[in-house]
């Protein structure tokens, strides 16, 4: 990726991670930095003031936003801002019925992916829903999946029964509960984990890729309760979504954009 730091002065870079349950971001002086831990609030809490009072300090931002109420306010601060779509500029070419429709956070974890693990590789992110991103070795993203997510299967259980409480997310010891929690934690996270591992296989099968070796790379906040139950090498990259915002910042900002950016283009 081109990239680079930005002149003596200038206001830092923004990039904001806007999902379902949390808002994820970090400041950085440039495409080039080391991506630090992103600071965090929920995104429900997210009011006009608080998002002046977070981001107004911002140069350029690079936005994935999968809540438009959210993302359209922080547009308003920073009316600069680049969003994540199906357009942004990277490597990847997109083979889906309607791109426009893509989620942002998946665009950006195929482009992470990418960048850093090349192609064919399989994203995986489990945070409140569960999606996979497949992008061949041509760098097209050719599809995907789309599941719950760990905590809303538990969280369905305990809401819509009388009886069922809600549980930690964790392992148990034996796949065989001897008593309500284990049960359903027996139920939640191994059936989570088999669910997971079943869709790559599923994935492994119809890839015509299959005669090379596919990375597989997890993000989100459950995968190191899910990571140790799947078969095979899982790399587990938390700041995977980050990694693409930085990569489309990087060719939206760097000098050498018209000569490293790789021409777009969409198949349906």
């Amino acid at each position: 990726m081109a990239g680079g730091c930005f002149p003596h002065g200038e206001k830092k870079l923004l990039l904001l991670d806007i999902s379902n349950t949390f808002t994820k971001w970090m400041f950085l002086d440039g495409t080039d930095a080391p991506l630090p831990q992103p600071q965090k609030t929920p995104t429900a809490s997210l009011d006009a003031a608080k998002i002046k009072r977070l981001f107004s300090g911002a140069g350029r931002a690079v936005i994935c936003s999968v809540v438009p109420p959210v993302g359209k306010a922080v547009k308003r601060l920073l009316p600069q801002a680049r969003f994540i779509s199906y357009s942004s500029p990277s490597p990847l070419t997109f083979s889906l019925e309607n791109p426009a429709r893509l989620g942002a956070d998946r665009i950006a974890n195929a482009i992470g992916a990418v960048s850093l693990y090349g192609a064919p590789v399989v994203a995986i992110d489990m945070g409140t829903a569960t999606t996979f991103e497949v992008v061949d070795s041509r760098l097209r993203f050719i599809g995907g999946i789309i599941a719950p997510g760990l905590g809303s299967m538990a969280a369905s259980l305990h809401e819509k029964t009388a009886q069922l409480p809600m549980i930690d997310l964790a392992a148990p010891s034996s796949v065989l509960g001897r008593n309500t929690k284990d049960a359903m934690q027996s139920g939640v996270v191994l059936g989570y984990a088999g669910l997971v591992q079943h869709l790559l296989d599923a994935i492994k099968k119809e890839l015509p890729a299959s005669r090379r070796k596919i990375t597989l790379v997890a993000t989100g906040g459950d995968a190191p309760i899910v990571l140790p139950l799947l078969e095979g090498t899982v790399i587990h990259n938390p700041l995977l979504t980050f990694e693409g915002m930085r990569v489309v910042a990087g060719e939206i900002w760097s000098q050498h954009t018209n000569s490293s950016r790789l021409k777009k283009s969409i198949s349906y």
